[in-house]
C-alpha cells in the first residue's frame, strides 16, 4: 500500500502494523512510531480490525505473572504440563483428520443403510471434534434425533441422497 508521498510500504510491515493493533496494547501514533511510519498509513490499514488477540495477551500476562511468583521446579512442572497438553492436543487433532478421511473414503465404498449410518455418525462426531461442525443442540437431543432416524428401511435412493447430503455437508461433491 501506498505510504507517505507515495512510497510503498512493504506487506510485511503492514502484516506487523495489523497484528500489534490486534494485541490492543497499542494506539496508532505507538504502531507509527514503533514501525517508522505514518499515522495515516496505520490508520488506514487497521481500519476495522478487531483487537481480536487482546484476550490471549492477558492470558500471557496471567501465565507470565504466575510463573514468576514461583520456585525453578514450579516453573518447570507446569512448563512440561503445558507442552503435555499441546502434545496431546495435537495428537487428537491429527487423529481425528486422519479418521475423518478414512470415514469419507469408505463412505463411497459401503452398500448396506447400518454401514452409511456408522460412517455418518462418525463423520459427524469426529467434525465436532475437530471443530469443523458446531452444534447448537444439546447431546440428548442429538441423540434421540440419531435413534429415530430409521436407516434400515432405506432403499437405494435413500442411500445414495444420504452419501450425497454427507457430502454436502463435508464440502465434498461428487
Amino acid at each position: 500500500m501506498a505510504g507517505r508521498r507515495g512510497k510503498i510500504v512493504p506487506q510485511d510491515k503492514i502484516d506487523g502494523i495489523i497484528m500489534d493493533w490486534r494485541t490492543g496494547e497499542y494506539t496508532i501514533e505507538q504502531l507509527a512510531s514503533k514501525h517508522k511510519t505514518s499515522t495515516a498509513t496505520v490508520g488506514k490499514n487497521v481500519k476495522g480490525v478487531a483487537k481480536d488477540l487482546s484476550g490471549l495477551v492477558q492470558k500471557g500476562f496471567e501465565y507470565n505473572q504466575a510463573l514468576r511468583s514461583g520456585t525453578e521446579k514450579f516453573v518447570e512442572t507446569i512448563e512440561k504440563a503445558v507442552d503435555y497438553r499441546v502434545k496431546i492436543s495435537r495428537l487428537s487433532e491429527s487423529f481425528v483428520e486422519k479418521s475423518i478421511k478414512k470415514s469419507i473414503a469408505m463412505l463411497g465404498t459401503v452398500e448396506d443403510a447400518q454401514s452409511i449410518k456408522y460412517l455418518s455418525e462418525a463423520v459427524d462426531r469426529n467434525t465436532i471434534t475437530a471443530g469443523v461442525n458446531e452444534r447448537h443442540a444439546r447431546p440428548s437431543q442429538i441423540n434421540n434425533t440419531v435413534q429415530t432416524a430409521n436407516f434400515s428401511s432405506m432403499n437405494e435412493d435413500d442411500l445414495q441422497r444420504e452419501r450425497k447430503l454427507i457430502n454436502e455437508r463435508l464440502g465434498i461433491i461428487k
